[in-house]
């Protein structure tokens, strides 16, 4: 029987290939796969090589797949993997003392590590546990003086100095800078022997206090005197033809009807006093 109807020269497609783009969790970060210098040992990346014609080659199409990856990329293999961020508290973890590092110390002086030049951190942000310490009154200012030294002012209280290094040093002659809370373990010297309750030559307002050429000046408003460092002692020049005047009007008037006021020493938005230097 002859048939009318067939095909003649007939092909159909034994496989097809493409591309397909999904999103899919993986173990692998695709992004550092590498890949091969033949045309075989590459993959089809959209910002890389991307050539599907030479990808898919009847020639190369039976080739495996290659796959060059190293696992120590994958998230599961980075360093913050292995780290625990939960740690139990220990048994004699007291929350009420916990509690009290949220506590506002204002007598309390925090001091950092000293920097040194060309080091990669800065220590002026590094503050250890024991480099603190807690005075009777609260410090206004703190001036360099000298070579290493350092001169404290208290709100209610007399000035001292201390040095301002605190080092230890070797057998071998080597100095480290320590930070064991040995800087205020050491004597301070008072600049003068006037009795605590005087008061002499304290300063209630933090930018009153300048350091010159000529020496440091500050103005104790409670006291109604500006006062100067020379050398070690303390020297009241607004007694020179301006005493009466200062110890008139050098405290804050506004206190006198409003002794609550709140913003004090703010020569921005409240009332305070500021000491400048014109070298002039």
């Amino acid at each position: 029987m002859k048939k009318t109807f067939y095909i003649k020269n007939g092909y159909f497609y034994l496989f097809v290939n493409g591309v397909r783009d999904f999103y899919c969790e993986s173990e692998i970060n695709l992004s550092c796969r590498d890949y091969g210098a033949q045309i075989p040992e590459q993959f089809y990346n959209p910002y890389g090589y991307n050539d599907l014609y030479s990808l898919f080659r009847t020639d190369i199409i039976k080739v495996p797949e290659y796959f060059k990856y190293d696992y120590s990329l994958s998230a599961s293999k980075v360093a913050a993997s292995y780290v625990s961020w939960g740690k139990m508290l220990s048994r004699e973890f007291n929350p009420d003392i916990a509690e009290t590092c949220l506590q506002y110390y204002p007598t309390r002086m925090v001091y950092s590590l000293q920097q040194q030049y060309e080091q990669s951190r800065d220590n002026w942000r590094i503050f250890l546990a024991n480099n603190y310490k807690d005075f009777e009154n609260v410090v206004t200012n703190v001036k360099p003086i000298n070579r290493t030294g350092s001169a404290i002012f208290f709100d209610d209280a007399t000035p001292t100095t201390i040095n301002g290094v605190d080092e230890l040093k070797t057998s071998t002659g080597n100095r480290i800078t320590i930070g064991d809370g040995g800087l205020f373990n050491q004597a301070f010297q008072a600049l003068t022997n006037a009795d605590l309750e005087i008061e002499y030559g304290s300063c209630q307002d933090t930018r009153s206090v300048i350091n010159t050429p000529f020496g440091i000046f500050w103005i104790s408003q409670r006291n109604g005197k500006i006062m100067e460092l020379a050398g070690n002692q303390i020297v009241d020049i607004s007694v020179n033809g301006m005493r009466y005047w200062f110890a008139e009007n050098l405290k804050y008037q506004l206190l006198n009807t409003f002794p609550n006021y709140a913003v004090l020493d703010n020569t921005v938005k409240g009332i305070g006093c500021q000491t400048a230097y014109d070298p002039r």
